[in-house]
């Protein structure tokens, strides 16, 4: 936590005091209701901060920092301006409802005829907040100020969740018009909605009247006599039942007794909501799935926005990127598909370093998440509607195939001088392709591979095998990331190739262990020699290699296969489902053992953990009946398919454990690729 001793409960607090410090009065307060959610409104006034700058300042330190370092500087320097502004809105008798980002959201809950002096009260309060904390010069040359927004009228409020965790929600035209407020508001202005303005005093007031956006401009405030400020703030404080009683702290909540009841109340609100409203819950659940949390709901005008985070401390994954896509696919297609009344859903996904921690004062503070990616995924919500977009980064450390995404326009972003490369996530289900001939590595004919020979020998023997036993015969290589089993890989297809071999190269990853049947499909694919043609030009060829080996009639079984559209047959047509997946199994089975007998065939499948479990029912079914040689690489840390383990258990599989190599090894393999006779010791590790 970046906050330095600014937030953080006092060792003496009771646990109750300790987790009313993290929620609002609202909640503290709240008096025990069902289950079931249950909409409450009151009337109160509406307090709306908006630190300007910060963004600003995120870009100066993207642009000149380390990232990890800066964002802690960042946030020390943010929490230490906001609890100044948290600490003088209690003063006031403010609740603050919420720290998101760089926005503080605080109400005053009254009666009706009650508001206008509390909005005088609050009025006051903004004009002193943006006297004393309006400008805010920092080290780094960007300069922090405020954006305040005032509303009052009715707001109404609703805690979903169920018995293990809540969440407090507050929305209505007055919560939107705070918003509004605030971004009418230049910095160092205060801008009151047009009914709060109805409802105030108004001969108090010095303001300038914004027609146009039906908003009030706050000046200052006219003190004239007998109007006395301390005797009209003593007057308010009878309005507020929760305010201090003790000049020792600023808050009563803090000064809750014992009580294991409210304590398990409490608890309920603090992180990991699991909501009850339909959309809520499956985002939450979906989120854990994959390694993440729910961290806030905003409602704002007719929407509602959810903030999740993936990576946590404590939380790392290796794959989070990948887990982020299509957790948030997986939420898109739910809304969609299953709440009628939605008319738009839009997520957003990027990755980098942020803030994540307690920021605010040590009487009311909150766990939230700052930095450039968070201003930054905000934007594209709006900039890119309707669909999962996500960062190039994301894009990028995700793994996922090209084919799952589409490159998006560039857009002008408020705030943001240089978003980068965007990009659409269609999901999985929009895959319209088949994988190519790749391997995660290339054989540089320049350099030796060093100390493997026992695992080439593996490959050697299983050559001799198939030659003289007729049989399929496969080589499984074992080891974890970085051990050199890509490159391995990489010189046995040099081998194959050079000794006469037809070599059948594939790199699989965790997505298309999704897809059934997807290894074969691409095998095969290659082995066909269209999975590098032109789409338009694929029936043609396909319909080449096909010719002579299956009767015309039956070309269109391979029509979703391989995104092909020969015409339906009347004799296909009558095959059901089952019948057809038998068909063209058959087919490859016989195609492949005829080629065999021709030319040696060789299998390369790199990372094959990943490998759907229909592919290995097929490639186990395959290993005795025909002259193939299969090589794959292992990653252990994954869990196998049944399939899998039935392959791993034939008589002509050998598994081959990879080890890390030497230290001499790995120095000359330094030399090689840096093309230098050796290495400063100095250097060495």
């Amino acid at each position: 936590m970046a906050t330095g001793e600014r937030v953080g409960a006092p060792l003496l607090w009771s646990v109750e005091a300790r987790l009313a410090a993290l929620l609002p009065d609202l909640l503290v307060f709240r008096k025990p209701r069902g289950l079931e959610p249950e909409l409450a409104t009151a009337q109160g006034v509406l307090l709306g901060v908006h630190v300007t700058g910060f963004t600003a300042l995120m870009d100066w330190f993207s642009l000149t920092g380390k990232s990890e370092h800066d964002v802690d500087k960042l946030a020390h320097i943010f929490s230490y301006y906001i609890s100044d502004i948290v600490e003088h809105v209690l003063c006031f008798g403010g609740d603050i409802l919420n720290i998101t980002g760089n926005v503080l959201l605080a109400l005053w809950t009254v009666e009706q005829n009650q508001l206008s002096d509390i909005i005088t009260l609050v009025a006051k309060c903004s004009l002193e907040i943006q006297e004393k904390f309006g400008v805010y010069h920092t080290r780094e040359g960007q300069d922090l100020q405020l954006k305040i927004g005032l509303s009052a009228g009715r707001i109404s409020q609703v805690v979903v969740g169920d018995e293990q965790r809540q969440y407090l929600l507050v929305f209505g035209r007055d919560v939107d018009d705070v918003q509004l407020a605030q971004r009418l508001a230049q910095a160092n202005e205060i801008v009151l909605s047009w009914n709060c303005w109805k409802l105030c005093e108004q001969y108090m007031f010095e303001v300038e009247i914004m027609k146009e956006d039906e908003a009030v401009k706050l000046r200052d405030m006219r003190i004239i006599d007998p109007f006395d400020f301390d005797e009209h703030f003593d007057k308010c404080l009878n309005y507020l039942p929760h305010y201090r009683t003790s000049a020792d702290t600023l808050r009563t909540a803090l000064e809750l007794d014992p009580d294991s009841a409210l304590e398990q109340t409490l608890r309920k609100h603090i992180m990991k909501n699991l909501l009850k409203k339909e959309a809520a819950l499956y985002i939450s659940t979906v989120i854990e799935k994959g390694g993440g949390q729910l961290i806030q709901i905003f409602m704002f005008e007719k929407s509602c926005m959810f903030l999740c985070v993936f990576g946590l401390p404590g939380e790392k994954k290796p794959d989070e990127c990948a887990y982020a896509l299509e957790s948030s696919f997986s939420i898109f297609s739910f809304c969609w598909e299953n709440l009628a009344e939605i008319k738009l859903v839009s997520i957003s996904i990027t990755n980098g370093p942020v803030f994540c921690g307690m920021v605010g004062a040590v009487a009311r503070h909150e766990y939230t998440v700052i930095g450039p990616k968070v201003s930054l995924v905000a934007r594209m919500i709006t900039a890119y509607p309707g669909l999962v977009s996500c960062d190039e980064v994301t894009y990028l450390r995700s793994m996922l195939p090209t084919y799952n995404f589409k490159k998006l326009p560039g857009k002008m972003m408020k705030n943001i001088s240089n978003p980068g490369k965007m990009y659409e996530f269609l999901g999985h289900r929009r895959c319209v392709m088949f994988g190519k001939r790749h391997l995660a590595r290339e054989k540089n004919v320049n350099h030796l591979l060093l100390d493997r020979e026992k695992e080439l020998e593996a490959f050697r023997m299983a050559q001799q095998g198939c030659l003289h036993q007729k049989k399929g015969q496969a080589v499984l290589y074992e080891g974890g990331r970085g051990y050199g089993k890509s490159q391995l890989l990489a010189e046995i297809n040099f081998l194959g190739q050079k000794e006469g071999h037809r070599v059948l190269p594939l790199t699989l990853k965790e997505a298309d262990s999704k897809q059934y049947f997807y290894a074969i499909q691409t095998l095969m694919a290659i082995f066909f020699e269209i999975d590098l043609c032109p789409a338009c030009y694929r029936q043609e060829y396909l319909h080449k290699q096909l010719h002579g080996m299956v009767e015309e009639p039956l070309h269109c079984l391979f029509n979703d296969l391989f995104f092909v559209k020969f015409p339906l047959s009347f004799k296909v047509s009558h095959m059901d489902d089952l019948a057809r997946q038998r068909k063209i199994k058959a087919f490859f089975f016989q195609v492949l053992q005829e080629a065999a007998m021709e030319t040696p065939l060789i299998f390369l499948i790199d990372e094959a953990q990943h490998m759907d479990a229909a592919s290995w029912e097929f490639l186990g079914t395959l290993l005795s009946s025909a002259p193939i040689i299969m090589v794959m690489t292992l990653t252990p840390t994954f869990t196998l398919c049944s399939w899998a383990q039935h392959f791993l258990q034939s008589p002509q599989t050998i598994l081959v454990p990879i080890s890390k190599l030497a230290a001499n090894s790995l120095l000359r393999m330094a030399c090689w690729e840096l093309r230098v006779v050796s290495i400063p010791q100095e250097l060495q590790m």
